[in-house]
């Protein structure tokens, strides 16, 4: 049973029983616009006790402290609540599904759908927004504002969701109020830029936290890119190059989404401008993944998903053409190998990284071809498996602590790093007997 289905069980067992339940917000937006919901929320007039001894032989469990929610067969369903923050020190419970309804976030997510008698409950023209595409806080902005920072991100994200335009009111509020962001849970903030990879178009959220001013408390190296340079081989700003990179990158791959938003960030500390006016960024991988690296510490991002998006911007202008030699694609392959990155996604971010110039073409078809063909040809080789880490050496520490008679330490590693030079430049010297030869040359 899908999660449609059984969040419409829920609701239908719940009415048959004398009780009031809708589907409430995201679901419910989603349900009216006739977009699939990602999950589904009840809620109801019945109390958290009603709800658990109605769905006693469900499986059932339950979460919240102050304001206790169940957990139906994975549906979360709860009871009309007022107070969305949970706040221990106010009343929570409320009367009626308006007065649920009434401190939502944005009208859009201020509706509610009984699919039991087939009702809406649209108390703040949400469904008309919806239509027009109008970003609007629900109520006073001031006020939802003030009750939680975040949806100042939320509102930028939920413009991206539909690609829409904020409404005056809400817009003047978000400039005047963008400075909150600074307060706000850096865990919830990459919460909100992870989910926002998954829209169809995130650079909407990223020119919408620009234009409030508050771009800056997420990403300073994003925020500098806007109006800049992009460059004597780019007909466009650093900012549209690389939110045109990011867009084109598939929502499935979020990660590999957000290095390519971030790939240029380096370019506006590594400008060296030239007495002709033209600028140029050397090194600008290298600033740009240290940069990118300190922002997603900062946002609480983890350590493999930080070491994953900076490797991508450091490797992002290594090249493979025709004139490659299979050496320097061996030894661009050990370091992906080293730094735990797939070529593909490399690829890939290369690809949008090229589609983003506006100055040149589009990478042709033979260019990926001749990439591809040349790590496969290296990746897959006839003979025995490439080596590409000291690990696939067929020879190993400790023998080269009994060619050479030596003691364990540093200088082991130096000459396994050594050996693996070695055959990165002939394939063919992965074999014992030769390695053998070759490490006895440093007696």
């Amino acid at each position: 049973m899908n999660e449609e289905n059984k969040a419409g069980e829920i609701v239908n067992s719940l009415c048959e029983n004398g009780w009031e339940a809708y589907i409430a917000g995201g679901a419910a937006r989603d349900l009216i616009s006739g977009a699939i919901p990602s999950d589904f929320d009840v809620v109801t007039n019945a109390s958290y006790n009603e709800i658990r001894e109605l769905f006693k032989g469900h499986k059932l469990s339950v979460v919240g402290v102050s304001f206790k929610v169940c957990i139906v067969d994975g549906i979360e369903v709860a009871t009309y609540r007022k107070n969305l923050s949970f706040d221990n020190n106010n009343e929570i419970i409320a009367d009626s599904i308006h007065e649920d309804l009434k401190k939502r976030d944005l009208t859009i997510n201020a509706m509610a759908f009984c699919p039991w008698n087939g009702d809406i409950v649209d108390i703040s023209n949400g469904q008309k927004d919806l239509k027009n595409r109008v970003i609007r806080f629900n109520g006073s902005p001031k006020d939802r504002i003030n009750e939680d920072p975040c949806r100042i991100l939320r509102a930028a994200r939920f413009l991206a969701k539909i690609e829409g335009t904020f409404a005056p009111d809400t817009l003047q509020k978000l400039k005047e109020y963008s400075h909150l962001v600074k307060n706000i849970a850096p865990e919830r903030i990459r919460l909100e830029i992870l989910k926002v990879m998954k829209e169809s178009k995130p650079s909407i959220f990223f020119d919408a936290l620009h234009e409030i001013d508050a771009l800056k408390y997420i990403s300073q190296g994003f925020e500098n890119s806007y109006g800049f340079d992009g460059g004597p081989y780019h007909n466009e700003t650093v900012a549209t190059h690389i939110k045109i990179a990011g867009d084109s990158i598939s929502d499935k791959k979020p990660l590999l989404r957000l290095a390519a938003f971030y790939h240029d960030h380096g370019k506006p500390p590594s400008a060296k401008f030239k007495e002709d006016g033209t600028v140029s960024f050397i090194g600008h991988e290298l600033i740009g993944a240290d940069l990118v690296e300190n922002e997603l510490i900062e946002l609480k991002f983890s350590s493999k998903e930080i070491a994953y998006v900076k490797n991508l911007v450091k490797f992002h202008l290594r090249s493979i053409t025709n004139r490659t030699k299979p050496k320097t694609v061996r030894k661009l392959l050990m370091q992906f190998q080293r730094n735990d990155l797939n070529w593909k996604d490399w690829l890939q971010l290369k690809i949008a990284d090229k589609k983003a110039n506006l100055k040149s073409q589009d990478i042709t078809k033979e260019e990926i071809n001749t990439i591809v063909f040349k790590l496969y040809n290296e990746i897959n080789s006839k003979n025995e498996p490439r080596a590409f880490h000291i690990r696939d050496l067929k020879i190993n520490g400790s023998d080269i602590i009994e060619i050479l008679g030596i003691k364990e330490g540093p200088m082991i590693g130096k000459l396994m790093n050594s050996a693996l030079d070695y055959v990165l430049d002939d394939p063919s010297r992965n074999d014992h007997q030769i390695l053998r030869k070759f490490i006895k040359t440093f007696e």
